[in-house]
């Protein structure tokens, strides 16, 4: 599926597009296509643009995969005639990342070979309600909270859900990732911190929640990949797995920055990934891997690709993948 717009200044230029399809089992992958789209239109930047065509694109983006090792990127036609200069757009909690790109959750040791980058979340610019000025708390009563399922991620989180403090807030329950959840919300504007604890996958919604909504992130996930260009020490704070139970102490040390560190944070989430700003990240991104590829890309044969799935069962799968792929054309 192909959509694009003409580009009509010189900058980076990305022909964005999908294998993916509208379908009921995961219509996420199809839905964050369209949200990519709708920030291309929205985007305000002239250094970056949406290509007419893959050849005169400077990089191609596939907006996720309707597979799980992402064969349907792999043997499709504008793959494999511009795979020097393709990348995806991943945002599964449990990445397979065979395809350089950016990923929301890849982990961190998966970078160390140079194609991939973190993500944030896209559908986060969906919910304004976190901008709704008459939700939003001008004198937050707790000094952090933490509303979850703990069942997503039970060896760090059931941990969360034990600390101890007087102005705490912590709830197992599911977050909702609703746009109309006014009291989820109200729970995040009325706290100073927001705790920020690895789901299923590396990341957390509440990241990029708590920059929107002007609160401090505090992030606790030792693998998680964070998007590049940002200076994420100057707003977020960092506490590894191993030093949970240290989080009320280190809290109650660093109140007194809180209000800078969010106003941080806030002009963080406009800059670079408010909707009508998201866009020119993105290209920022995957024209820097562009030029890195150029030097070093060759497309993924299957060894290649055996060697990052990471077990042996998830090698019988990819290729049982491949060999579907291949029987479809049959």
């Amino acid at each position: 599926m192909r959509l694009a717009a003409q580009s009509i200044v010189q900058g980076c230029r990305l022909f964005v597009t999908t294998t993916a399809r509208p379908d009921p089992v995961y219509p996420w992958a199809h839905a964050n296509f369209l949200r990519v789209m709708q920030a291309a239109w929205a985007n305000k930047h002239v250094q970056a643009s949406l290509a007419s065509s893959p050849d005169e694109a400077d990089a191609l983006i596939f907006v996720e995969s309707g597979c799980r090792f992402q064969t349907d990127v792999m043997y499709s036609p504008l793959y494999k005639a511009y795979a020097h200069k393709s990348f995806v757009l991943d945002f599964l909690d449990l990445p397979k990342p065979v395809i350089p790109g950016l990923y929301a959750c890849a982990k961190r040791d998966d970078a160390a070979a140079g194609g991939l980058l973190g993500l944030p979340y896209i559908r986060v610019c969906d919910n304004v309600l976190l901008e709704r000025e008459d939700l939003i708390s001008a004198d937050p009563e707790y000094l952090f909270s933490f509303v979850g399922r703990v069942a997503n991620a039970p060896r760090v989180r059931s941990r969360i859900l034990e600390l101890e403090h007087p102005n705490a807030l912590l709830l197992d329950r599911h977050s909702g990732q609703s746009e109309s959840d006014e009291e989820y919300v109200r729970t995040l504007s009325n706290s100073k911190f927001i705790l920020c604890p690895r789901g299923i996958g590396t990341s957390s919604w509440r990241i990029y929640e708590a920059m929107r909504v002007g609160r401090v992130p505090v992030i606790v996930s030792d693998d998680w990949l964070a998007p590049s260009g940002i200076d994420w020490q100057t707003f977020a704070i960092f506490v590894r797995e191993v030093d949970i139970e240290q989080i009320p102490a280190l809290l109650d040390a660093r109140e007194s920055e809180w209000e800078s560190l969010a106003h941080t944070a806030k002009a963080t989430w406009q800059r670079f990934f408010a909707k009508e700003n998201l866009f020119a990240w993105i290209a920022q991104q995957c024209c820097a891997l562009a030029a890195r590829q150029r030097t070093m890309h060759r497309p993924l044969g299957l060894l290649d690709q055996l060697r990052q799935v990471g077990s042996i069962r998830d090698a019988a799968d990819l290729a049982k993948s491949h060999r579907r792929r291949l029987l479809s054309w049959i």
